[in-house]
């Protein structure tokens, strides 16, 4: 039985005996499962804040059992044509992305792909509301410290956003969330950035890495023109930060 267990944690992360679990109307149910029922319409997902039964967030998103899952949604179409329509370079670029951060860093990201569950039709071009709105209609799905989302949309104002260290600023709430923007509306500041840049940028904000600004040094993915210029590496003092945070 305890050669069992270890194979079914180092295949999926996670302990039999201390199961991730999502609450569904009162049940305590394993999140794979809820997952499918999701997926198959049998159950909505929730728009209230998740509860997390293993003892509720205190920090950022980090590893556990080296593992960092990533959750990432899609925008659908709607009037303000929000949804990413440039074939898949934001996939291919968002796997660009967290590649460097297993390579890095030495965590597994694990990646996983929603599509239409994310409904902008509210938001129209402001970066923040689409963010406000991504934790709404997708924190339901979080439910651990190493859990993250992701938002792919187009049509917004800025390349991306990300909540500072994983919490809401506002509200102090655990709410590791992100939005990546395929083609900014205005991009006449920092220009358009490349897929796996924005994806990069953002991600490392979850793990407190700060914004560098317009500034050419140091030379870092957080300073705005090494990102639209295709730089994909960080500086020392962000790869220390981020580093201590994801191994927390």
């Amino acid at each position: 039985m305890e050669k069992a267990r270890e194979e079914y944690i180092k295949k999926y992360g996670v302990d039999p005996d201390k199961p991730k679990v999502v609450i569904v109307n009162g049940v305590p149910l394993p999140k794979e499962y809820v997952k499918e029922l999701v997926r198959s319409g049998k159950i909505k997902p929730a728009k209230e804040e998740p509860v997390n039964v293993l003892g509720g967030p205190s920090t950022g998103p980090h590893a556990i059992n080296g593992r960092i899952y990533v959750h990432i949604f899609i925008a659908k179409d709607d009037t303000y044509g929000h949804a990413p329509d440039s074939g898949w370079n934001y996939v291919y670029g968002t796997w660009d992305a967290l590649s460097r951060f297993e390579q890095k860093f030495g965590v597994d990201m694990v990646d996983d792909w929603w599509f239409g569950y994310w409904d902008m039709s509210d938001v129209g071009s402001s970066v923040y509301d689409a963010l406000a709105d991504l934790e709404q209609d997708c924190n339901w799905i979080i439910d651990a410290q190493n859990d993250i989302v992701l938002g792919w949309a187009d049509n917004l104002d800025k390349n991306g956003l990300a909540e500072p260290d994983g919490v809401n600023p506002n509200t102090g709430a655990f709410a590791p969330d992100a939005v990546c923007t395929e083609t900014p509306t205005y991009p006449l500041d920092v220009g358009d950035w490349p897929e796996d840049s924005v994806v990069q940028h953002e991600t490392s904000h979850l793990f407190n890495a700060p914004d560098h600004g317009y500034t050419l040094y140091p030379v870092c993915i957080m300073s705005y023109p090494w990102a639209y210029s295709g730089y994909d590496w960080w500086c020392s003092d962000c790869e220390s930060t981020i580093y201590a945070n994801i191994w927390v």
